[in-house]
């Protein structure tokens, strides 16, 4: 069995868009951190349908199992400048997938597995979301505003990391950490 680790490096230039999160809202606010706007709250929600659909292409589409996920520097009201997913793998030379940028080609291995990662990067969603909403409001009957304490459930349209797959697999990278 071997041990690889997938880093994805943030270069997104719309915060709100979000990037990859591990974390729900609700797992910083148990923390102490609340969002300041609801777009903060809203690219968090993204960020963290990214993560789950990145966990089920690893995992489901290829046969991998992901054993560990790392973001560091991510804060509630930023997006982590990485995201690193630490994946076992029976036989790296079997993973394999259709080369969409080659007509008929496949990749294995780390090119497949790159390639994995980045239709996700550049994948567009639109889902019900459960977005926390931090915005202050004055209750009927009451003049003083206080925080919205429920989710809110949206329509959203979650757009891609990365707009195309050269774009997502450079800001990629597999590395060997274990046999």
């Amino acid at each position: 069995m071997e041990s690889r680790r997938i880093v994805i490096q943030n270069s997104n230039t719309d915060p709100e868009e979000g990037f990859l999160d591990s974390n729900t809202i609700y797992q910083y606010i148990e923390g102490g951190d609340i969002p300041t706007f609801y777009a903060n709250a809203l690219a968090k929600a993204r960020a963290f349908h990214r993560h789950r659909s990145m966990i089920l292409a690893i995992q489901f589409y290829s046969g991998m199992r992901v054993v560990n996920v790392v973001t560091s520097d991510a804060v509630v009201d930023d997006a982590p400048t990485q995201i690193a997913y630490t994946i076992e793998i029976d036989d790296l030379d079997s993973v394999t997938t259709p080369d969409e940028l080659n007509n008929g080609a496949t990749l294995t291995g780390i090119a497949a597995i790159e390639r994995i990662a980045a239709r996700v990067l550049t994948r567009t969603w639109t889902r019900a979301l459960e977005v926390y909403d931090p915005t202050t409001t004055t209750a009927r009957g009451n003049t003083t505003p206080f925080a919205r304490t429920g989710p809110r459930v949206v329509n959203d349209t979650i757009g891609p990391v990365y707009s195309t797959l050269a774009a997502a697999e450079a800001a990629i990278s597999v590395t060997n950490v274990g046999p």
